[in-house]
Parts: structure tokens; C-alpha cells; sequence
């Protein structure tokens, strides 16, 4: 369901849409998600960051498949763990680290430009002064009545104005020179910024940003005829127990093995994402029978076979587990649908008695 119709739900009229009486419907919707996801993170102590705001507000505008699948994840975790909704938003919203350094860099092109600016207002500047000295020293040449002296300072004068002019140009070329080589650069950082952002810190594996196109372009391409896929869903069983015993230096490093072990897994040209909290997904190329059944269970043992005693000391006892859930695409299936049925096949897996895979149906 999606939120924001969770939220109108508990909040039958929020307090933006009380308050606006703009007849444009798009800014009286656009505020009355405002207010209902404002009204969320007050219900539920969420800190109204912009990073969790924006997940919200975009998942309430229906914008991104994927922060709609890892929003409502969230909120089944939450409700299934006893963990607080805010908590698990939380892990699941990237650092915002990347999009700072990306503000930052936006902000040098301007920076370089003020310099050139600067450089180009001398230049012509010594310019206009050249021209001055050149008209006095014809002015000069033609008056009949000037001395040697009066003209003599004008020739010197002109030439004086001649090497200003020379250097103005020669300090242009120099500004222009340094202004294509840092703004080159700066388009650099700023295309590995993007990259960066689109990067899970803890896990260094693709984030929910960095998942959703390779997920989307993967469902259009099965779509138009290309090879058919396997989405899974991959939940650590009990990993709040851990975290929280063992603390999240050692919940961090737990995550860092299980992706790890997930990407060990497959083969190459299948993926493996962490899509928020303790939550991760991968495409994988098997759709059917024993070829399928053996790669769920590679997963599940990859994870299995973890040294807890690397992540949380030697007195931890028995290891990690997992439980997954895979759907195959069908040629009925939009994302929504295929992540919603690989969805409900983890959460069989969970009831089930975790460890294990489930197919969907």
C-alpha cells in the first residue's frame, strides 16, 4: 500500500491541506503529502532530516519503485521486529556525504567563472587604455605646434600602455588556459560524486539509488525479448538481536561479510545490492527447476558458512542465517509487481522458520 495512503488513513485531513487554499491541485496535493509525511515523522520521533524527509516525500509521490519497495519494507520490519520505524528508515537512507561534495563541486564552475570574469574586465580594460595612448600619439603627430618632448612622452606613453596590454592578454590566456583544466576536473569529480551516491558506504554494494536503474532497465529488457531473471530478496534472520549485542561496529562488519557472501555467489553479469537495513537483492540469471533451486541454496549456505568470530569475537555462538525470497519474471509483471511477489515469498520464508528460500508463485 502506499504510504501516503497509509498515512491519510491514521491522518484523515493533515494540517497542509487544512491550511492551503490554493486552487491549483498540484501544489494542494503536493502539501498534502508534505504535511501527511511531516505528520508521520512526528507520530513516530523520526528526525525530519532531509534525506529521510525526501524518502518519504518521494515515495509518497510514487516517483521511485524502488524507495517505494524499500519504504514499505521498512515498515514491515518494523512492524515484524519491534523496531522503531525511524531506526530502520534510517539504515536504509545512504550518507548524505556525496551529495554535499556534489553541492560543493556545482559551486566551483561559478568560482572559476568570477575569476575569468576578472581576468577578461583587465584585458579589457588594458585594452581601452591602448587605444587611448594610440589616438593621443596621433593626435600628437598631427598637431604642428607639439615639441619633441610632448611627443616623445606620448610614444613612450603609448608604449608603456602597449606592454600593460600585451601582459592583460597573456594573463587571459593563462586564466583561460586554468579555467578549462579546473573545470574539466570538476565535471570529473562531480560524475564520481554521482557514482559515490549510488554506493551503500557501509558495504561498498550498489544502494536503493544505485539498484533502481539497473533493476528497471532489467524489467524493460526482459520485457522487449530479452533473457528472463530471477529477483531475490535476502533478509538476515535476527540481525537486531545481533546488532544490538554485540554493537554496530560488529552489526557493520556482519553486513560487510553477508554482501560479501552474496556477491561471492553469483556469476558474473548478476548483481547483488544492498537495498536498506539489513535487507539486500539480487538479479540472478537461473528462472527454473534444479538450476534455480541450486543457486537459492548457494546463497543461503554462502551466508551459512560465515565466521561470526571475525565480526563479533570468539564467544559468539552458532552463525548468521538468512531468509530469501525469489520471484521469476513473468511477462505480466511490472517491477511493483515482481518485487511485490518476491516480497511475500521472503515473508513466507520468515514465517516458515527462517533459513530457508521460498519461490513465489
Amino acid at each position: 500500500m502506499n504510504i501516503a495512503l497509509r498515512m491519510r488513513r491514521k491522518v484523515p485531513h493533515s494540517s497542509a491541506a487544512r491550511k492551503t487554499g490554493s486552487a491549483d491541485p498540484t501544489l494542494q496535493i503536493a502539501q498534502s503529502i508534505s504535511g501527511d509525511v511531516l505528520d508521520l515523522l512526528e507520530r513516530e520521533l523520526i528526525p525530519p532530516t532531509p534525506p529521510v524527509y525526501g524518502l518519504l516525500f518521494e515515495h509518497a509521490l510514487g516517483v521511485s519503485q524502488v524507495t517505494s519497495a524499500v519504504v514499505d519494507g521498512a515498515m514491515r520490519q518494523s512492524e515484524r521486529t519491534g523496531r522503531p520505524l525511524g531506526q530502520v528508515l534510517l539504515e536504509a537512507v545512504p550518507g548524505t556525504g556525496a551529495s554535499a561534495a556534489s553541492l560543493r563541486l556545482a559551486e566551483e564552475p561559478a568560482v572559476q567563472l568570477d575569476r575569468l570574469g576578472t581576468s577578461i574586465d583587465a584585458a579589457s580594460t588594458s585594452a581601452g587604455g591602448h587605444r587611448e595612448a594610440l589616438l593621443a600619439t596621433q593626435r600628437a603627430l598631427r598637431d604642428p605646434a607639439g615639441s619633441r618632448g610632448t611627443l616623445r612622452d606620448v610614444v613612450r606613453s603609448a608604449a608603456a600602455q602597449h606592454d600593460t596590454l600585451i601582459r592583460a592578454k597573456g594573463l587571459l590566456r593563462s586564466a583561460l588556459a586554468a579555467a578549462r583544466a579546473e573545470l574539466a576536473a570538476t565535471r570529473e569529480q562531480l560524475a564520481q560524486a554521482a557514482r559515490d551516491s549510488q554506493l551503500d558506504p557501509v558495504t561498498g554494494l550498489p544502494n536503493r539509488l544505485g539498484a533502481e536503474d539497473v533493476l528497471l532497465s532489467t524489467v524493460d529488457e526482459a520485457h522487449k525479448g530479452g533473457d528472463g531473471f530471477t529477483l531475490v530478496l535476502v533478509d538476515i534472520d535476527r540481525f537486531k538481536v545481533l546488532n544490538d549485542t554485540y554493537g554496530h561496529q560488529a552489526g557493520d562488519c556482519l553486513l560487510r561479510e553477508v554482501g560479501r557472501a552474496l556477491t561471492s555467489s553469483v556469476r558474473s553479469g548478476e548483481k547483488v545490492f544492498r537495498i536498506g537495513g539489513d535487507e539486500y537483492a539480487a538479479i540472478v540469471h537461473d528462472t527454473h527447476g534444479a538450476k534455480l533451486e541450486g543457486t537459492a541454496e548457494r546463497l543461503r549456505r554462502s551466508v551459512a558458512d560465515i565466521d561470526l568470530a571475525r565480526c563479533m569475537g570468539d564467544a559468539v555462538v552458532g552463525n548468521v542465517t538468512v531468509s530469501l525470497g525469489l520471484a521469476v519474471f513473468r511477462a505480466s509483471d511490472s517491477f511493483t509487481s515482481l518485487f511485490e511477489r518476491a516480497d511475500s515469498a521472503l515473508y513466507r520464508a520468515k514465517h516458515a522458520g527462517r533459513n530457508r528460500w521460498m519461490v513465489a508463485d
